[in-house]
């Protein structure tokens, strides 16, 4: 298939929260991380470590996962605030009908803690997307750093170099709760946060989450125009 122009990658892209196995090859993902790469960086410090999970490896991976999860695993054990305790009426209006909407698309009711928990449970299956990658930064440069935001870019250029050629992806910050359990798994340095997962592949069409289009709220609201 033809390439989208950026403009078309941006509107294409969705979080995808149920993928095929169709595979993808290890020589694809490393080229998308090269052009990744291109990324803008203070100073060019380039301050993203990437782990890629695939194969064997990565139903290994899945498996333990579930198991921490199933054991009990502190939902709230990530190393840096996924959600602030000190986040506004706004914010925290838009997150929860985020919620809503994600789990009515998966034909989940409100009341149902089970199904809300087996699609929670989802995302350490990487929604069972053929390739998995992780995303590190330096201690030093992350919570209170501007570099976090640089690690943040790169990402986002990944996403999109990937969803150029027509290939889906979702971020997890989701897999930061189980930094301890992937730090010796993974080979990641003590010396490193890890910040998010991500979820490569190709979105299954019939699966009904993937039909949610998030919305946005109009330029109007969050820019303010001087001297035009």
């Amino acid at each position: 298939m033809a390439e989208l122009t950026v403009s078309e990658a941006i509107n294409a892209r969705q979080s995808r929260r149920a993928f095929l196995d169709t595979p993808i090859a290890r020589e694809t993902v490393e080229r998308l991380l090269a052009l990744a790469s291109r990324s803008p960086s203070g100073s060019n410090m380039q301050p993203w470590t990437v782990y890629v999970v695939m194969g064997e490896k990565l139903a290994e991976l899945k498996e333990r996962a579930l198991e921490a999860i199933a054991g009990g695993v502190d939902l709230g054990a990530a190393e840096f605030e996924i959600y602030p305790a000190g986040m506004s009426e706004t914010h925290t209006e838009r997150r929860m009908r985020n919620a809503d909407e994600m789990f009515g698309a998966a034909g989940i009711a409100r009341d149902d803690k089970a199904g809300r928990m087996m699609q929670m449970a989802a995302n350490f299956r990487f929604f069972d997307a053929p390739v998995g990658l992780f995303f590190t930064i330096d201690r030093a440069l992350a919570v209170g750093n501007g570099q976090m935001a640089h690690l943040g870019m790169f990402i986002q250029t990944l996403m999109l170099a990937a969803q150029a050629e027509g290939i889906d992806s979702c971020p997890q910050e989701a897999w930061a709760v189980l930094h301890e359990m992937l730090r010796p798994w993974l080979g990641v340095p003590d010396s490193h946060m890890l910040y998010c997962g991500m979820a490569l592949g190709h979105h299954d069409p019939d699966a009904p989450i993937n039909s949610l289009r998030t919305d946005r709220v109009p330029v109007s609201e969050f820019t303010t125009f001087i001297g035009a």
